[in-house]
Parts: structure tokens; sequence; C-alpha cells
């Protein structure tokens, strides 16, 4: 071999060497790079577990639904009104309250009412027979239990009532007036009566407080 030859052989030989070389390096860092890569992505991957579970845990928790409030408790009854009765009377002789007529010499006519004050009627007992007899009435008064109320009873005549006249006291329970009289031929002997229920005493109200007045004719 010529030492040309020999130095051009020796040549491509240490090519050969150094490309191979040459490549395995390539390759080796190729490799490096590779487990960097993966480093890498571990490393994300791991940030990602680690991290994960926050913003996955802030997302997908639910906010807290509030308590339905109680309802109020409703409003204790009003507590009944205060005070006290009335008793005082809407009328006066003078305006007394018409009850219908009872017949004083016949029959057993009866006339009723009720309150609750002190209040003032008129009714006439009519002589109702020509014949003569006697004409007659008797005006009681029922007071409630713990309530006290007089009676109060004025004759007048046929022509009207007397308030100027002097009243009779109902007495006993119930309490009462009464009177009887001749029926005069020729003449009307029928008599208005003005009644008085007085208040006295006692608190009650209502129909605790009633009082019954009860008008009756030809009583004798």
């Amino acid at each position: 071999m010529s030492a040309r030859t020999g130095t051009l052989a020796w040549g491509i030989a240490l090519l050969l060497v150094v490309a191979c070389g040459g490549d395995e390096t390539v390759s080796d860092q190729g490799g490096a790079g590779g487990l960097t890569g993966a480093s890498s992505t571990d490393s994300g991957f791991g940030a990602g577990e680690t991290d994960g579970p926050g913003p996955v845990s802030s997302s997908s928790s639910t906010a807290a639904t509030g308590g339905v409030g109680g309802k109020g408790g409703g409003g204790g009854a009003g507590g009944a009104g205060g005070g006290t009765c009335e008793y005082t009377s809407p009328n006066t002789c003078d305006t007394a309250e018409a009850m219908p007529d009872v017949a004083g010499d016949l029959g057993s006519d009866m006339q009723v009412v009720t309150g609750t004050t002190a209040k003032w009627f008129v009714v006439k007992v009519s002589e109702s027979s020509n014949q003569p007899a006697t004409v007659s009435y008797t005006v009681s008064l029922a007071s409630p239990p713990a309530m006290d109320f007089d009676l109060f009873v004025t004759e007048g005549d046929s022509g009207g009532p007397n308030c100027a006249g002097q009243a009779g006291l109902g007495v006993g329970e119930p309490a009462e007036v009464t009177n009887s009289f001749s029926d005069q031929v020729g003449s009307d002997d029928s008599v208005v009566l003005s009644i008085e229920v007085r208040y006295i005493s006692g608190s009650a109200c209502g129909m605790d407080a009633q009082w019954t007045v009860t008008v009756a004719g030809n009583t004798q």
C-alpha cells in the first residue's frame, strides 16, 4: 500500500469513528431531552394533581342554601275594652216610650217590656165595658241578681199622663204598684200610667243587667 493510500484509509476510518460518535452523542442528548420532557410532563401532571382538587372543589362546591325563616308568632288577641255600662235613661216622662193599651175591666190583657238602663214608659189602662165594673191594673218590675232598679208609677186620666203627679213606689219582689177603682156609668174611667224604671245600683252589663216590666189589666 502506498503512503498516500494508507493515509486516505486512515482518514476515512477516523471520519467513520467521528460520525458514529457524533450520532451516539446526539442520540444520548435526545434521550436526555426525552427524560427532561417526561420530567416536565410529570411535573405538570403533578401540579395538576396537586392544584386540581382546589379549583375542582371550589367550582363544584354548591353555595349553602339559607334556612327558611321561621314564621313570626301570631299577635295576641286584643284585650276586652275596659269601661262601665251605661244605665242613664234615654228618655223622660214627657218623651216616654208608648206601650200598647191594656183593658182594665175585661179579660186579662198584659204587656211586657225589657231593658238594661233606666227608662220611661207610658201605657193606657182602658175602660172597655159600658157596664158598671171595676177598672184595675198591676205594674211589676223584676230586677236581675246583683242589680237594683226601682219602679215608680204615676196615674194620669183618660186624657193623658200626669208627669207632675205623685208617683207610687213599687214594693215587694218583684216590685209592684197596683190600683183599682169603680167604673162610673157615663164616663170614661180609663187611666194613662207613666212608668219609670229607675237605676239604683249594680254594675252588671248586657243580659246580666236586664230587667222586665209587666203591665196587666183587670187584676182585681
